[in-house]
Parts: structure tokens; C-alpha cells; sequence
């Protein structure tokens, strides 16, 4: 089956107060800079919108081949891009993050697509028991089904639709240290120090790959 990227740009991003993905750091969008690592293991990719989004801000930012798609609905909560997304690609294997991973590792990336076969998800999982099902990879048909459901039941969790799925493959993220030492993969921004904390990191890892 093939594979695919999603990633979800409706959100309101209300804690941050600014559009998360159209942050930048180090001269570039977090939308970028995700979408580059996406590149790296597939090319079939397509970043959904809120309805009221400024499609050209993401066109500008965007090779042209990445498809930009509005939401369907209104509502601002992951499931309704989620939907809209899986829609569009299916039936493939889909890895599906969030517009607020500035630094998302091939490598986990690549790992997480190997381990999904035969499963309708595979999500990493902390050793406390938190999962990641927005830096996870999903099986379009069986994911876009149990959202749709969740949505309709007005349970709006991303875990209201990961309860839907049978066949669910947890990935300790202990076990993707040797990938990502640090485990910045699942670095994400939901306030102004967050957003200070990751420019510190860019600018470190951008003079690591110059």
C-alpha cells in the first residue's frame, strides 16, 4: 500500500496567539520545515486548512505538488482534517502530525511507516502511558471511518477515534532513541516559550547541517 503525509493546519492555535505553522524559525515556516522532512520519505502529501485560512501564506510556502486542501467542517478539532484529508488520499498508509512539529525526524518517520503494516494505526507511545496519535501513521479507510464516527458522536478527542480502531500498534518512544536521540521529533509549540525554546533548537541544528 502506499504512503502519504497529512499534516493539520486548522487548529485556532489560541494558547500561541499566531498561526503555528506559518510560525518561522530561522527564515522558515514550521509548515516547511515539516513538509521537507515528509519529503524524505514520501512525496504524496497534503496539508489541510481551516476554511477561513489564507490559502496564498501556504501556497508561498509550499512546493507546488503539495496539495492544500480547506476543511469540510467547521469545527476546529483535529477530526475534521483528519476526515477531510484521509478522504482525499485513501486508500494508502498515512503518516499524520501536527502543524506544530518544527523538528519531525525522517528516520522515526520511516520507522513508524514500517512498523504499520497489517495495523489500522501505529502510534508512539511514552512510557507513562501519553500516545502521540498526531506524529502517527494510519491506515486512510479504517482511520477516516472511526473519525467520521467519533465526529458524528460529538466526541471530538484525537483518542475518540483511536478507541474506534481494532488493530492498534503502540511504539514505545524509548525504542526510537537510537533515530532521535533527543526525541525532538515530538517537540511541539503551544506557547510563546515553547516558540523561544525552538528557535534556540533551530538555529543549533540548522549550523549542525551548514
Amino acid at each position: 500500500m502506499r504512503k502519504a503525509g497529512l499534516i493539520l493546519a486548522g487548529g485556532k492555535s489560541s494558547r500561541m496567539g499566531l498561526n503555528k505553522a506559518l510560525i518561522e524559525l530561522g527564515g522558515k515556516a514550521v509548515v516547511t520545515r515539516i513538509t521537507e522532512s515528509l519529503l524524505q520519505v514520501t512525496s504524496e502529501i497534503i496539508v489541510t486548512v481551516a476554511k477561513d485560512a489564507p490559502l496564498h501564506e501556504y501556497r508561498r510556502r509550499l512546493p507546488q505538488d503539495v496539495l492544500i486542501m480547506r476543511d469540510k467542517m467547521d469545527s476546529s478539532t483535529p477530526l475534521v482534517g483528519i476526515i477531510s484529508g484521509l478522504e482525499e488520499l485513501q486508500p494508502c498508509y498515512c503518516i499524520t502530525l501536527s502543524c506544530d512539529l518544527p523538528f519531525v525526524s525522517p528516520k522515526v518517520l520511516q520507522r513508524l511507516f514500517q512498523e504499520a503494516e497489517g495495523y489500522d494505526a501505529t502510534i508512539p507511545q511514552w512510557p507513562n502511558g501519553r500516545i502521540e496519535p498526531l506524529h502517527a501513521v494510519y491506515r486512510s479507510e479504517k482511520a477516516e471511518a472511526a473519525a467520521r464516527e467519533a465526529y458524528a458522536d460529538k466526541e471530538w478527542a484525537n483518542r475518540d477515534m483511536v478507541k474506534r480502531l481494532k488493530m492498534v500498534r503502540m511504539v514505545p518512544t524509548e525504542s526510537l532513541r537510537t533515530l532521535d536521540p533527543d526525541l525532538l521529533t515530538f517537540f511541539n509549540m503551544n506557547s510563546p516559550a515553547d516558540m523561544k525554546q525552538a528557535e534556540m533548537i533551530a538555529q543549533r541544528l540548522d549550523a549542525r547541517r551548514s
